[in-house]
This record gives C-alpha cells, structure tokens and sequence, in this order.
C-alpha cells in the first residue's frame, strides 16, 4: 500500500503581519483623533484675557464719569458784536453829537424838542414873521461846547437840517429868539454855549424826526435823534 505525502502546512505569518500593522493604525489614528480635538478645545477656551493696545503715545482712555462731565460749549451770543465802523457812525447816547473843525472838536447836545413853539416865537420878537398855513415852528435848546485851538462861531462852522417825520429836510427858520443859535457868536476852547434851534415844518411832520450835523471837515452829517 503506497502513502502519498502530506502537503506542507501553509504559511499564515503574513496575516499576523496585516493584522499588526491594522492594529498600529488604528490606535495611531485614534492617538491622532484625541490630540486635534484636545488642541481644538485648548485654542477656543485658552488664551486668557484679549488686550488692548494703543498707538504709539496714545493717551490713556477716559472713564465715562469723565466723559459726560465735560463742560458744554459757551452759548453764542444772541446778536452780534457791533463793529468798530458802527460803533464810530453811531451818534452819542442823550442826543449829542462831536464834530471835527478845523482847529478842534465841536460837541452839540440837543435837548427835549418844543412840537408847536408858534406863540412863544412871535412874543420873542414882534418882527417875526408867522409860520405858513398848515405849519408850526418847532425850537430845540442846544449846548455847544468846543476843545481846540483859538475859537470857533457854531454858526458858520455848521449845517444843520431837521428830518421830519415826513423824511423831509427842513433848514433852521428865519425868526428870532432867545439865546437864539444864529447869534451865540464864537466859542472859545474849553468854552460852552447854550442856544437856540427854530424850524418851520408841516404839522404833519412834527412829532419824530432827527437833527443832522455837518462841518466842512465830516464827510457825512452826524445824526441825533430828537427827543
């Protein structure tokens, strides 16, 4: 009886190798997996507090105490500052006004104006001549006083016009009264004269008015409100 010849065994150390290197895999995958999650958490939840920087010599911030207590603007004032212009072309308070000349300065300062003078200028002299139908003579007292060199006659140095309240120009009227401005004559320096003005106007026009002031030297009359 022949005996045929058992085979070898096969050789199987090769999966036990496949098997190994799975194995390694596996736990170098989850080592791996474990690691990234552990970095992820660290990197969400760690750092510490932010900080702020600030440019190069930035100041220090304010506390919102400080912030609101600052002090609001100045208000602006409700009307404006006059100008050096208009301060100069406004005529002095009380009715007077100064008046370069040739050697000095005139000042004139009028008084409270007389609306209807009519009768007190026809007993001032009998040959005054009456006002025309329909006007009145109106007088304003006036002082002159004078600083300057020599004298000075307020007369001659002046242009004087009264606007009535009909914006009409109306010159100094001929009658003659006491302390009457025509006759005051020459002022001297440091000197004061106290007058006379008559104007013959409408009735219409009497009530409110100006009195404008010129001498040679002005390039614009000085304007005084009648009072």
């Amino acid at each position: 009886m022949t005996q045929t010849p058992t085979g070898a065994a096969p050789n199987r150390t090769w999966i036990w190798i496949v098997s190994g290197c799975c194995v390694l895999l596996l736990i170098a995958a989850l080592v791996l997996g474990i690691g990234g999650i552990l970095l992820y958490r660290a990197s969400q939840s760690g750092g510490g507090e932010p900080t702020m920087t600030t440019g190069t010599g930035g100041s220090e911030p304010t506390s919102p105490e400080e912030s609101t207590a600052e002090e609001p603007p100045a208000e602006e004032s409700s009307a404006a500052d006059p100008t050096a212009e208009e301060t100069s072309a406004a005529p002095p308070v009380g009715g007077a006004v100064e008046l370069p000349t040739e050697q000095g300065t005139l000042t004139m300062t009028f008084g409270a104006v007389d609306w209807d003078a009519t009768s007190e200028v026809a007993e001032a002299n009998s040959h005054n001549e009456p006002a025309a139908e329909g006007h009145v003579f109106i007088t304003v007292p006036v002082t002159v006083s004078y600083a300057g060199s020599g004298a000075v006659d307020p007369f001659f140095a002046t242009s004087i016009v009264f606007v009535g309240a009909d914006g009409l120009e109306y010159a100094l009227a001929d009658p003659v009264v006491e302390k009457d401005f025509v006759l005051l004559g020459e002022v001297p320096d440091g000197g004061t004269a106290e007058g006379t003005l008559v104007f013959e106007v409408p009735t219409a026009a009497t009530g409110a008015g100006e009195i404008q002031v010129s001498t040679h030297e002005t390039e614009q009359p000085q304007v005084a409100p009648v009072l």
